[in-house]
């Protein structure tokens, strides 16, 4: 995440750089998506959209050569993603007084509101693209939403593990290092599982569910993991998707409705996610830091605030998400128990 903050007139730029840096881990640790995405750069001056393509394998030789034969010839296919680069931002408003009746620095309370903003704005773009793919699964003996009727379980898992495991898709190994770097490191090989917090109960009441705390190297453990069963670990986040009153087939009183047992008479219907490598890609454009925020603290004398009583700050960003390969992304649309 390439960033930086400028703050007029009273913090120097490197002063505004080390401000950024302080928020760009808890920016992380609220963007759940950020670590396990690939990365590109969109071209200043090219458009708005950005295409990315990969050449499809080639079909496996099952039959030896002939003795006077050479190999028959196979064009190459290609498959084709392309991405629309929008520009997302939120700007705040605060008068002198309260810059001067606060007993705190204002200025660095607004760079973390607006970090903060940020990192939630990212990761609704990358959810809304991940839970767009084509590979879904229900736990129910329908197809569809509607017929949802139970929680995460055990055959669920099998069916998605199996699902990519035809598909050739790879359990991840590595994720993108903490901080501004684009380097990679090395990360226990197990598929990846976004889920909501409410998930918890239920996934711990797993077969085979190793908690997190157990885990031998508490090193490569993710801020928000619950742990791992199956193959596949397991990344909660408060801001997962949901829909609430989405199931008809079963009854409320056994799982959530409207988040806690609510007046709905539908469970709520929670969206799972879960990657493979190589599976989606958030896009930046080049030239331009990925976000940009700005703070004009109250004082400053322009134009249309001749006495400067108001401060004003704001952050821009360039943002998109996209499937690279919807064979290696599946989600899952299950009910949580009502506890």
């Amino acid at each position: 995440m390439r960033a930086g903050i400028n703050i007029y007139p009273e913090i120097k730029p490197e002063m505004a750089a080390f401000i950024y840096r302080d928020q760009l881990t808890k920016a992380q640790i609220i963007d759940i998506t950020e670590k396990y995405a690939g990365r590109a750069d969109l071209p200043e001056n090219m458009g708005d959209t950005l295409k990315m393509w990969r050449i499809d394998d080639l079909a496996v030789v099952d039959a030896p050569l002939a003795e006077d034969m050479n190999p028959e010839g196979e064009k190459l296919a290609f498959t084709t993603v392309q991405v629309v680069v929008n520009e997302y931002g939120k700007k705040v408003v605060w008068t002198k007084k309260i810059e001067k009746m606060h007993q705190t620095r204002i200025s660095k309370e607004v760079s973390e509101l607006l970090t903060r903003n940020y990192a939630l704005t990212s990761l609704q773009v990358t959810l809304n693209a991940l839970v767009a793919g084509t590979k879904v699964f229900y736990n129910s003996s329908g197809s569809t939403r509607v017929t949802v009727n139970g929680p995460i379980t055990n055959t669920i898992l099998k069916r998605v593990k199996r699902s990519f495991q035809r598909d050739g898709a790879e359990p991840m190994r590595e994720r993108m290092k903490a901080g501004l770097s684009t380097a990679t490191e090395g990360v226990p090989e197990s598929f990846i599982v976004f889920c909501h917090v409410d998930h918890e109960p239920d996934i711990k009441k797993l077969e085979n569910f190793l908690p997190v705390e157990k885990y031998p190297d508490q090193d490569k453990r993710e801020v928000g993991e619950i742990g791992s069963c199956d193959g596949f670990r397991f990344i909660a986040s408060r801001f997962m998707k949901v829909v609430r009153a989405g199931a008809s087939s079963t009854s409320s009183s056994s799982y959530l409705t409207n988040g806690d047992n609510g007046s709905s008479s539908a469970p709520d219907v929670y969206l799972m996610v879960a990657i493979a490598q190589d599976s989606y890609r958030r896009v930046a454009l080049r030239g331009n830091r990925a976000v940009s925020i700005n703070i004009f603290p109250p004082g400053i004398s322009t134009k249309e605030d001749p006495t400067g009583r108001t401060g004003v700050a704001s952050w821009t960003a360039y943002l998109a998400a996209v499937i690279e390969d919807e064979t290696r992304v599946a989600r899952i649309e299950v009910a949580c128990s009502n506890l």
